[in-house]
């Protein structure tokens, strides 16, 4: 790999990691290096990965699919409002 390919690589990695690595810049500064670095990467890397995990069948479905379930709810919330709202003034 030539010296523009790994600039590429580098520039790349940073501009997909840098919040994260703002972040981390913070937290240490906040809280102080941690104990054991190398363990520490570690756990959040493991954290990192299962947020990742969990996320994906979110992320893998459709806007459609999306809409369609908020669509349910906020109609069966306001539902619920009316009947309720019903119940108190009507008969209250």
């Amino acid at each position: 790999m030539g010296e523009t390919e790994v600039r590429r690589t580098v520039e790349t990695a940073w501009r997909m990691e840098a919040g994260q690595v703002v972040a981390g810049i913070a937290w240490i500064v906040r809280d102080g290096v941690p104990a054991n670095p190398g363990a520490w990467l570690v756990a959040v890397s493991k954290r990192r990965a299962v947020d990742a995990l969990r996320r994906r069948p979110t992320q893998q479905r459709t806007p459609a699919e999306l809409g369609r379930d908020l669509d349910e709810q906020v109609t069966s919330d306001f539902d619920a409002a009316v009947e309720s709202h019903s119940r108190t003034t009507c008969f209250g």
